[in-house]
């Protein structure tokens, strides 16, 4: 900071600190270009003020900067407070700020508050600026192939201005040198025009300050293309034939740019609006700038008042930071602007796009760890669209006189073939182009603000091929929008499942007596399984997909849901209180009758189901409970009445008759070749003692002799429960489970399978497809084969999927590749073998679908990549997801783990990854602050394994086993949402706070000190009782 900055800066803490004390009441320092510091101070008092310059002084000298009070140039004015009734005081003390930092010479347009406006942009083309801090990342070669790709692929014509003035220069290209226009040394350029304007105004001719790159050359009749590339030089300095003499045109331009205030703001940007208008008239399409490397005030007015999108190539090298922050810094601040003017499509900012360049071939795509961070502090919401550049021997080559090169240059550009391109401009043109173009006038609506609030009311016969973009995109996504809203609830409606519903692989072992338990995470659609299974068709076609047994006839039962364990929570507080929660394995004898009881009423009760109709009352009335005036009931029941029931049944003895119902139950459906599948939803869901009383009904058809051949039971858990329980309890159950994870290849598939369950949609959809080049065909047999349960499973794969998704999310997701790859990262669990469905639906339910009715004028997918990746999207996203989790009874502690990892001191756990000791001292944060107590070391110790084994069963954090030893690491849901930095195994830089990791581990080893102490006087506690015979075992019975 230089010096008179910050005597400015200590002066306004100085009388800020007056101002607080009422001894000032308004003051006003100004920064005058003589360096010099004027002060203006107000006050009631002016005597007691005549001292405030020695005190100043004083003030400054204790902060350690030199003073000699005889050479700075800081003047005081005191003047009385009513001083500021005259407009002229009035005026000077206007505004928030303190410091006026007055008029300069330079960099006005970097400094100083935007207040020039060309004229409306939709009079001219758009104006694309190419930019560089550093030279040598290949600026002109990326703007001249971004020119050649618009004039051969888009049929565009192109300007491009030459601003670097200072070191000017395109002869490298299209063996320029030899243009006769440029060669006779009579063309002009930038400079010369502006000089001109500004003598004559506008009585000039455009065309002495512009020539055509293809007009009258033989190059352009191998390359026609180039007749659309117009050239403005920065001036004219081809000595044409001057024998060695310092030539009066070359003395013309340096006098002309010594003349030429480019610090004048309003001037250079007046003469931009005349360059503009009269390349409009030559029917210009695009305009490309060219501005050179720096701080400098060509770029300063280009990228505020002029561009409609700036890119920016920057190396690796940490010499391009001060630029690339400096860029970075402005179009953030613009676009905050926009945002709090609710402006975004009329609003200040530009459309910026950040080019990495020019990398090794070897070298792996990533933003260098400072840039990424301070991208992801300057930006909220809009993230500048990002890509990489590796070198290339041609691009290298070019300017060498090789008549080939320059041949190979030109077809790397034009080719039709993607095999000839350079795929690192490939992407990048044509980022450029989403960001600038429509495709077609269709991809363009004026009235977007207005029509993509409302609903469309359209039939499937009304879309053709005339529907505009914008309608089609809003009849998918209203439609999607509409199925999002009953995805996983249960609605009753069964036509409404049916139509949405995925079949998927893993449903075919739900016919297998061995799987009875289905696992999944939060999210992963349990419930909606256990709803859907108790549709007959659903269950039909999953049984057509399902191998053998296709003569047996399938029904299902729902035996617990959400309603039923209301009642097994009112029971569980009844015995609660009849039993010690230390003796809970007491009564787990006690539940497993319940469990028998709980099942025999739901098969036998007459609920209206047909095909069981005539069993139920074979069995009912062949059974003894009948005869001792024990039937089956339905219907709302309370605790109370149940409890009443159940003890009836044990009064009376008739357990034994229970099990037998069941057997000759099994035995009548073995006869008449059916099946029944027992569904229990929910039974670990909120309900405490996971253990004894769930884990009790499991663990009896874990035992072969206890299944029976037709009667199927399905128990849905969620996938942390199981991690919860011991080691042996967790392994006895391995070769049970249905796990029903989804991948990326499902996640799509459930997304494309709801689009086309609505025919207008699915119309609409197809229309899109075409839009964006897809063979129709290919819509049409992936759409039949989703109709089709057997033809559905063998359509969900990438080679199937892909183009869908390119047409729903785009081809690219910025620097991060294609869409697939993108969500396949961002949604994977912790443990990369699944992903998060929960995760991807929230993000389109939250704002992401909204955002893509109400915004994006350029319309070339459904929904953008610059909308689902928004942070403000994601963050919102996970919320609601690990709000979710963590609502159930069994997983509250989940709440101070992230406490833990977000305010513990110095972000000391904040990160993706961490070595396993680090872990540790995680876990034992979370358990102190849930207060869990050192008392008894066994129970302690217990709660740590079961909080990790929490964390590793919801798919929030998983092991990972390297050459340097165990490692934890965070799924990619809690990246954005814990604001978690790159750790251990990530790339970039990593830092710990090691003041901060030592106290923690400080703090645990005096924690397992205590807990040793702890240890020994329980085994003493221990001893005692047995020796005073105090321990005694208790037998519960129902």
């Amino acid at each position: 900071m230089i010096l008179i900055t910050t005597y400015a800066k200590e002066l306004e803490k100085f009388l800020t600190k007056k101002q607080d004390s009422r001894e000032v009441r308004k003051f006003k320092i100004f920064v005058r270009i003589g360096f010099q510091l004027d002060v203006y101070v107000f006050t009631e008092d002016c005597e007691s003020l005549q001292n405030i310059e020695a005190e100043f002084f004083d003030y400054i000298s204790k902060t350690g900067y030199a003073v000699n009070q005889n050479k700075l140039r800081i003047y005081f004015n005191i003047l009385p407070l009513s001083e500021l009734d005259d407009s002229y005081y009035s005026k000077m003390v206007e505004g928030s700020e303190s410091i006026d930092y007055g008029p300069r010479y330079r960099f006005d347009s970097f400094l100083g508050k935007k207040q020039y406006e060309i004229a409306d942009a939709s009079e001219f083309p758009p104006v694309i600026t190419f930019y560089s801090y550093k030279g040598g990342v290949g600026r002109t070669t990326a703007m001249i192939s971004y020119a050649l790709h618009l004039a051969a692929d888009k049929g565009k014509k192109v300007a491009i201005i030459d601003c670097d003035l200072e070191a000017p220069g395109y002869l490298n290209f299209f063996n320029l040198s030899e243009h006769p226009e440029l060669k006779d040394g009579k063309k002009n350029g930038l400079v010369e025009f502006l000089c001109d304007t500004q003598f004559v105004d506008k009585s000039i001719d455009i065309n002495n300050y512009i020539l055509n790159i293809g007009v009258d050359r033989k190059l352009s009749k191998q390359h026609p293309e180039l007749e659309n590339i117009w050239l403005m030089p920065a001036g004219n300095l081809n000595d044409g034939t001057n024998d060695g003499v310092f030539s009066q045109s070359r003395r013309d331009y340096l006098e002309g740019l010594a003349k030429l205030n480019l610090g004048n703001t309003k001037n250079v940007v007046q003469g931009f609006n005349n360059l503009f208008g009269y390349l409009k008239n030559l029917n210009i399409d695009v305009i490309l700038v060219d501005s050179r490397t720096g701080f400098n005030d060509i770029f300063g007015n280009a990228i505020l008042y002029l561009s409609t999108c700036v890119v920016g190539l920057f190396g690796y090298s940490r010499q391009t930071e001060p630029g690339f922050m400096n860029l970075v810094n402005i179009h953030s601040a613009l676009l905050k602007a926009d945002e709090n003017k609710n402006d975004k499509h009329n609003g200040q900012s530009f459309k910026l796009i950040l080019a990495y360049s020019i990398l090794p071939n070897n070298e792996k795509d990533r933003i260098p760890p400072q840039m990424s961070d301070f991208i992801n502090r300057s930006y909220e919401n809009i993230f500048p669209a990002q890509y990489f550049i590796h070198r290339n021997p041609i691009l290298e080559s070019i300017g060498t006189g090789d008549a080939e090169i320059d041949d190979q240059f030109i077809k790397m550009n034009t080719s039709e073939f993607d095999k000839d391109r350079f795929v690192d401009y490939t992407k990048l043109f044509e980022g450029i182009d989403d960001y600038c173009f429509s495709e077609s006038q269709d991809d363009y609506d004026e009235g977007v603000s207005e029509c993509s609030t409302k609903k469309l009311i359209i039939s499937a016969e009304e879309i053709s091929d005339l529907t505009s973009k914008i309608d089609l995109k809003n009849i998918i996504l209203y439609h999607l929008k509409n199925e999002l809203e009953h995805t996983g609830k249960q609605s009753g409606k069964d036509e409404l499942i049916e139509r949405g519903f995925l079949y998927r692989e893993c449903m075919k072992k739900v016919f297998n007596k061995n799987y009875f338990i289905i696992e999944g995470m939060k999210g992963s659609g349990k419930t909606y399984l256990c709803k859907a299974l108790q549709n007959k068709n659903i269950l039909n076609k999953i049984k057509e997909c399902a191998d053998g047994e296709q003569d047996v006839q399938y029904t299902s039962i729902c035996v617990m849901d959400g309603n039923d364990k209301i009642i097994f929570s009112g029971l569980l507080g009844e015995t609660l209180d009849k039993y010690s929660p230390n003796n809970m394995s007491n009564y787990e004898h006690y539940f497993n009758h319940f469990w028998h009881i709980f099942t025999w009423n739901k098969l036998l009760y007459d609920d209206g189901n047909e095909n069981l109709a005539a069993i139920r009352h074979k069995v009912i009335t062949n059974s003894v409970l009948t005869n001792i005036g024990i039937e089956p009931f339905g219907g709302k029941v309370d605790k109370n009445k149940y409890i009443h029931y159940l003890n009836e049944i044990v009064k009376k003895d008739a357990l034994y008759y229970i099990k037998e119902d069941i057997k000759n139950f099994n035995k009548e459906l073995k006869q008449q070749s059916k099946k029944i599948i027992l569904l229990y939803d929910q039974i670990d869901s909120k309900l405490p003692y996971w253990k004894y009383i769930a884990n009790c009904l499991i663990k009896s058809y874990s035992v072969k002799s206890m299944r029976y051949s037709n009667i199927l039971p399905k128990f849905f858990i969620c996938a942390g429960t199981l991690a919860q329980a011991k080691g042996k309890e967790n392994n006895r159950f391995s070769g049970n489970i249905i796990n029903i994870e989804w991948s990326i290849e499902e996640t799509f598939g459930l997304l494309f399978k709801i689009i086309f369950s609505d025919e207008c949609a699915s119309k609409a959809f197809r229309s899109m497809a075409i839009k964006q080049g897809i063979d129709f065909n290919n819509i049409d047999a992936l759409k039949n084969d989703f109709l089709i349960p057997q033809r559905q499973l063998k359509c969900l794969s990438r080679a199937s999927l892909e183009q869908l998704v390119q047409v729903f999310f785009g081809k690219y997701v910025n620097q991060l590749g294609k869409p697939w790859d993108y969500f396949k990262k961002m949604l994977s669990n912790a443990d990369n073998n699944s992903v998060n469905l929960s995760y991807f639906i929230n993000i389109l339910k939250d704002n992401a679908i909204e955002q893509a009715l109400k915004s994006e004028r350029y319309i070339k997918e459904v929904i953008s990549p610059s909308v689902y990746t928004s942070n403000e999207i994601l963050k919102k996203a996970a919320g609601r997801y690990f709000k979710n989790l963590a609502s159930d009874k069994s997983n509250e502690i989940l709440l101070k783990f992230k406490e833990t990892v977000l305010h513990t001191p110095r972000f000391v756990f904040c990160y993706k990854s961490m070595e396993s000791t680090l872990f540790n001292l995680l876990i034992e944060e979370t358990l102190e602050k849930n207060k869990e107590s050192l008392l008894s070391p066994s129970v302690y110790r217990a709660s740590f394994e079961k909080l990790r084994r929490l964390i590793i069963g919801q798919g929030i954090m998983a092991e990972k086993f390297t050459n340097k030893g165990l490692f934890y690491v965070f799924a990619p849901i809690y990246w954005s949402l814990w604001h978690l930095q790159n750790g251990a195994l990530d790339d970039g830089f990593y830092f710990i706070d090691n003041k901060m990791y030592i106290e923690l581990l400080n703090k645990s080893i005096e924690r397992n000190r205590q807990l040793k102490r702890n240890c020994k006087k329980e085994l003493q506690m221990l001893a005692k009782l047995r020796k005073r015979k105090y321990l005694f075992s208790v037998t519960g019975t129902c």
